[in-house]
């Protein structure tokens, strides 16, 4: 990235269409290393509520891909047809269940149960009050549901790279190249934060340069029976 020097910003509808799908992937990319984080954590007690806290974020952050409709509006129906999984739109419902009726709203009683108990000894008489609360708080890591949402993460994650961000890049970058009047408007390189950080993608090289561009490479996690 130092050799970065400057830029020229692209405010195109082809560039503001990538620029939501690439915001997307980062999303999935998240979502793909909080699950891996997850697999990694021990199911122990001392561990409860860090599996959950990893399994929440990992719903929420794949919720964003679908949310937000004024600034990141994408064709998910297209997403899902270009996965080739048939099944990938019911899958996505399942997960979004989970976000709206529970992580992020606590709205489907199918997710959390609280009973309010009055404790009695033999004689009838009370003596304790007690609330007892059942969250759910994601499945086991060899469940079908934990290596369903890893596989189709990272299926959704390269479907976006390669069915839509990388096509928009080489468009965007071959009309540039077209059209040498628009590359005037420099601006510098953006930095990071210290709070913060910057994910560069490279989906287009300069052909004459002899690099390739493809998605970072990861792989699923290896799933048990």
């Amino acid at each position: 990235m130092d050799s970065i020097k400057q830029c020229v910003p692209l405010d195109s509808v082809d560039a503001n269409i990538l620029r939501k799908w690439g915001s997307a992937w980062l999303d999935l990319t998240h979502t793909d290393m909080v699950l891996l984080a997850r697999r990694n954590t021990p199911a122990t007690r001392p561990n409860l509520f860090v599996r959950r806290a990893l399994w929440e974020s990992a719903v929420v952050s794949y919720g964003r891909v679908g949310q937000g409709n004024q600034r990141r509006k994408i064709d998910l129906a297209a997403l899902f047809v270009a996965s080739g999984d048939s099944g990938a739109s019911d899958f996505h419902d399942s997960i979004m269940r989970w976000r709206h009726g529970h992580v992020a709203h606590r709205a489907d009683a199918v997710f959390e149960s609280v009973d309010a108990l009055l404790s009695v000894d033999a004689a009838l008489i009370p003596n304790a009050l007690q609330l007892v609360i059942q969250p759910e708080v994601g499945p086991q890591d060899d469940e079908e549901l934990a290596e369903r949402f890893r596989a189709h993460v990272y299926l959704m994650r390269n479907t976006i790279w390669e069915s839509f961000m990388d096509p928009l890049a080489t468009k965007l970058a071959e009309r540039a190249r077209s059209r040498p009047a628009d590359l005037e408007k420099m601006i510098p390189y953006p930095s990071a934060s210290p709070e913060g950080f910057i994910a560069t993608l490279t989906l287009w090289a300069n052909p004459q340069l002899g690099e390739t561009t493809s998605p970072p490479i990861t792989q699923p996690a290896a799933t048990t029976s």
